[in-house]
């Protein structure tokens, strides 16, 4: 155990002290709902007020931003009690408690297409909220990306325009976020942390634009380079946004420069390599990380162009409408689109167009992103987001006369009001689910806890539905993957899975193996990899088509 862990505290606690704070909290009166509904009209009607104000004190600026960013905070704190919203949460609390205890990644745990980073970031959750769980997690993700994307969003925009061009852009993307109740967003996803290097990129990208220190040129480079440890889908906007920076400082490059420039980027990238070699890691992340990201990008065929507007707006193979997101995507989208084409046809100067090239270029590059995978996971549009609102600074910075316009000015503070009011009638889920009776155990949970010591590690032979035990039970994986996918199902990489899955039951004996025995006709069944360690375990109970062995 790490010297800076507390025995005392589990690393992962379900559904944990934060958790029932905010849960006590919104039980403490029948009246949630009402409060929170006025606190909505309030806040909002008072933010809408200020920025509609001219001639603002730097008193009444910093005013606005406080309050934009403490908004997204408090319309979003209730949802974060919400249970597991998508099992990639449930997925990365294991990660992330074993990072604890364990911070080794690659050797201790496999992160799949997630980047290892990401892991290590929300292991922070243990130290500075308490312990690692749903709540935690989202919070979390909340203040160390969401929030900072935001501002970050805001000065970029600040950098290259006037105050009226940001402020308008800060109050867009506020209500948006602030007004997000869709599962896939509430609950915390891969995309949120490359949200957060995007979003500094582009803030440095407009430092430079605007002339500013040549230390945000090295800033942009190195969060960069950070971006294929966090999400190798995110590297072509992060790598377009460099071919930008290159562009505006190719007149400025000295081979210094340049040098200094390609250090940093690279930085992140020498680092692993040194990590890697010295623990004897190559193999591992060569096979587990970069080949099976390539093969899991190329899993689907050819690109599906038209995926994002079935994320949005729901087809068979999703069925859910992400109906809080399609107003403020389709009216940012547009309006980049319409007014970014006039800028092109008409005769500003070439710098400006620059400019829009970029904007529609970054929005390309991000399509692309979403759909390279061919997955439907509606979280992927978590990569337009900062995009879309630097691209709308951009585009609106660009046409100067709109945002000196009443009339034009109107014509985006109020359709933003309009679709967050919009929601105001739902009510909040979170609230809901503290009103709500006390919810059965999961069975196999209850069991695992009732058979448990803290020390004890679980393994599944199964999918990603079964990662919520590690969550609900506290334990820790006792093999490198959370769950048997890459074992279960049949590729080129299936026999290298296989030996180090059996390699880590060995090494690590796991008190309890999970097996789902709801297996299809051409996958791998647990007892037809190796029968030499299942003699030490025994099946204890069969609970919804999940064998619970437990070692003797």
């Amino acid at each position: 155990m790490p010297f800076f862990v507390n025995s005392a505290l589990p690393y992962m606690d379900y559904p944990g002290s934060l958790h029932n704070i905010l849960v006590e909290l919104m039980n403490s009166t029948r009246y949630s709902h009402k409060i929170y509904f006025a606190l909505r009209i309030i806040l909002v009607g008072f933010l809408f007020v200020l920025v509609i104000r001219k001639n603002q004190s730097d008193q009444q600026k910093i005013v606005i931003i406080i309050l934009s960013l403490l908004a997204v905070f408090l319309f979003r704190l209730p949802n974060t009690v919400l249970p597991e919203q998508n099992l990639d949460e449930s997925f990365m609390i294991a990660g992330a408690g074993v990072m604890v205890n364990d911070p080794f990644v690659f050797k201790s745990f496999d992160g799949t297409t997630i980047g290892p980073i990401q892991y290590y970031v929300l292991a922070t959750a243990y130290w500075l909220l308490g312990s690692i769980n749903y709540t935690s997690i989202r919070i979390i993700g909340l203040l160390l990306s969401i929030i900072p994307g935001i501002f970050f969003t805001y000065k970029a925009i600040r950098f290259l325009y006037n105050y009226e061009t940001a402020k308008l852009v800060l109050f867009g993307y506020t209500l948006c976020m602030a007004g997000i109740t869709f599962f896939e967003f509430v609950g915390y996803s891969s995309e949120v942390l490359p949200h957060l290097v995007i979003s500094i990129e582009m803030l440095c990208l407009s430092a430079i634009m605007s002339g500013r220190q040549f230390v945000y040129a090295g800033i942009l480079c190195f969060m960069a380079g950070l971006m294929p440890y966090a999400k190798l889908q995110g590297v072509p906007i992060a790598g377009v946004i460099v071919i930008f920076l290159g562009i505006e400082l190719y007149r400025q490059l000295t081979f210094r420069r340049f040098f200094v420039l390609v250090s940093l980027g690279l930085l992140p990238t020498i680092l692993a390599g040194i990590y890697l070699y010295l623990a004897d890691l190559f193999p591992d992340f060569y096979a587990s990380y970069l080949l099976f990201n390539l093969s899991y990008s190329n899993s689907s065929g050819g690109l599906r162009w038209s995926l994002p507007w079935q994320m949005l707006f729901g087809n068979a193979d999703m069925p859910n409408v992400a109906s809080d997101l399609i107003p403020f995507f389709l009216f940012t989208f547009f309006s980049i689109s319409f007014l970014g084409a006039r800028l092109l046809l008409s005769k500003i100067a070439f710098v400006s167009k620059r400019r829009v090239i970029y904007v529609f270029i970054l929005l390309g590059i991000a399509w692309f992103s979403v759909i390279k995978s061919g997955q439907g996971f509606q979280h992927y549009l978590f990569f337009f987001f900062a995009p879309l609102f630097w691209g709308l600074g951009i585009i609106l910075g660009e046409n100067r006369q709109i945002v000196s316009s009443n009339l034009y000015k109107y014509g985006f503070y109020i359709p933003f009001l309009l679709f967050f009011l919009l929601q105001l009638l739902n009510k909040n889920k979170g609230i809901e689910y503290a009103y709500r009776p006390l919810e059965r155990p999961d069975p196999i949970a209850l069991l695992i806890r009732k058979l448990a010591q803290p020390s004890d590690q679980i393994s599944i032979w199964g999918h990603g539905n079964l990662a919520h035990i590690y969550c609900h039970t506290g334990l820790l994986p006792g093999t490198r993957d959370v769950f048997a996918s890459r074992q279960i199902n049949p590729s080129t990489l299936q026999p290298y899975f296989i030996r180090r899955y059996m390699d880590d039951i060995r090494r690590n004996r796991p008190r309890f193996i999970l097996e789902d025995t709801h297996y299809k006709d051409y996958q791998t069944k647990f007892n037809s990899i190796d029968s030499s360690f299942i003699s030490a375990y025994r099946v204890h109970s069969i609970l919804d088509g999940v064998k619970v062995y437990v070692r003797e």
